[in-house]
């Protein structure tokens, strides 16, 4: 591990991105089940027994995967578990909350607004039921930013900006997949508006991470994705 001297040991700076809310651009060129792994850890672990709301934003075509990451990560009813899709042609409800025991899904057009507005939604209601959320226990997980990117960075660059106010006024968590080099130019003009940068590789057969934490200027060594406290 690389910090300054005077900065906060790593497991430190996580903690205290639990508290303060935080996103995370998650990079490298890995194979889409190699990121989910990481997304998973990310979303938290139910065998603490912590219950968190989670929000998935995904291509449609991505849908039923995201349903099963949200099912392997906690309670599936849509009080806890959301997926919003990008691909649709107009805002609609696949599922809705009255009885339903399966997570809730919001198919939007992609566009900005239609992504951060369907976002709004999905956190107050997280917000309603919930009676409040503490530090954390909002979790969002943006997969489908690689669409929204197609209108440049500008629109990428838009896009983090207000999800971050979203995320962070709840004292949430989120994180982005962008499948970028950590030195790429669009990732190094991204970065400003992140907590931290994850970069993901394979070592063989191994998937590992390297995390970047901005405000603190630690950087990570390697880790393997499943050690324990290796992410929030």
């Amino acid at each position: 591990m690389s910090p300054h001297d005077d900065a906060p040991p790593f497991e430190d700076a996580l903690a205290a991105m639990k508290l303060r809310g935080s996103v995370s651009l998650v990079v490298g060129n890995v194979p889409p089940e190699a990121y989910r792994r990481v997304s998973e850890q990310m979303l938290g672990d139910p065998s603490t027994g912590v219950e968190r709301r989670r929000l998935l934003v995904v291509p449609d075509a991505e849908r039923e995967s995201a349903l099963e990451r949200l099912r392997a990560t906690g309670r599936a009813d849509p009080s806890y578990a959301r997926v919003v899709t990008t691909d649709g042609t107009a805002r609609s409800a696949v599922a809705d909350d009255d009885g339903c025991s399966a997570p809730a899904v919001d198919r939007v057009d992609g566009s900005l607004g239609g992504v951060g507005g369907a976002v709004t939604d999905a956190i107050a209601r997280f917000e309603t039921v919930a009676g409040g959320l503490a530090p954390a226990e909002l979790r969002v997980g943006v997969d489908a930013f690689a669409a929204l990117n197609g209108g440049g960075t500008e629109t990428a660059f838009g896009f983090l900006h207000v999800l971050g106010r979203q995320v962070r006024d709840a004292d949430g968590m989120a994180h982005v997949r962008l499948a970028r080099a950590y030195d790429s130019r669009v990732v190094r003009t991204l970065e400003p508006l992140c907590d931290a940068v994850v970069e993901l590789r394979l070592d063989g057969y191994r998937l590992e991470q390297r995390w970047h934490l901005r405000e603190e200027e630690i950087v990570s060594d390697w880790l393997p994705v499943d050690t324990p406290g290796g992410a929030p």
